[in-house]
């Protein structure tokens, strides 16, 4: 594996430092001594976050998944999403049920990840 330049780190507008093991708001323990091939990240604040990525805000983008009745409030229509988030109720009620009859606390029960997939349950 090649090393990256002394100069593409300098230049690298993500790296932190090019020397610290760590940054200042980290909780790794700063004595360590600094890695080449893992230089710390460099910590950006929320107006330059949002200034990199273009959300949507216009009413029609947002809504474009949905369906509005006269009636009120929403359906979501996007069938291949709504596939994809089927059995998650079933597969938490069957562990729970599981660990109910092997003695054990609610608390061992896991979730499974595509919950904590950056998209909408709705």
């Amino acid at each position: 594996m090649d090393l990256p330049d002394e100069d593409d780190l300098k230049n690298n507008a993500f790296l932190l430092s090019t020397s610290a093991s760590v940054g200042n708001k980290s909780f790794v323990d700063s004595r360590q001594p600094y890695k080449r091939l893992a230089p710390p990240p460099k910590y950006f604040d929320h107006e330059f976050m949002l200034s990199q990525f273009v959300l949507p805000t216009d009413r029609e983008t947002l809504l474009s998944n949905f369906e509005i009745p006269e009636a009120g409030g929403l359906i979501y229509t996007d069938e291949e999403q709504l596939e994809k988030q089927k059995g998650i109720l079933s597969h938490v009620i069957k562990q729970l049920a599981v660990n109910m009859l092997k003695g054990l606390s609610m608390s061992h029960t896991s979730l499974p990840i595509r919950i904590f997939e950056p998209r909408s349950t709705i």
